[in-house]
């Protein structure tokens, strides 16, 4: 029997606080002193391997949203424009 979850993205709101300090780095510097308003944590699989990805929605000072996509270990991943 396969498992429910080995296809697609399981994902899950996160709290600043238990989000990793390398990827709170990376999300601060490229929110460029917008509000963070969401932060989600996305598991998938990538190369047969799972994979975390942790997605901020953030409202920048001029009233635009930008979605920061960032790895695991800190690395950017995309800037996504609304």
């Amino acid at each position: 029997m396969s498992d429910p979850h080995a296809r697609g993205t399981l994902s899950a709101k996160v709290q600043w606080s238990k989000v990793p300090t390398v990827v709170q780095k990376t999300i601060a510097d490229n929110a460029d002193g917008g509000n963070i308003e969401e932060i989600e944590k996305k598991t998938e699989i990538i190369g047969f391997k799972m994979t975390s990805i942790y997605e901020a929605d953030v409202r920048k000072t001029d009233g635009s949203k930008i979605e920061i996509k960032i790895g695991e270990k800190g690395k950017l991943i995309a800037i996504d424009k609304d």
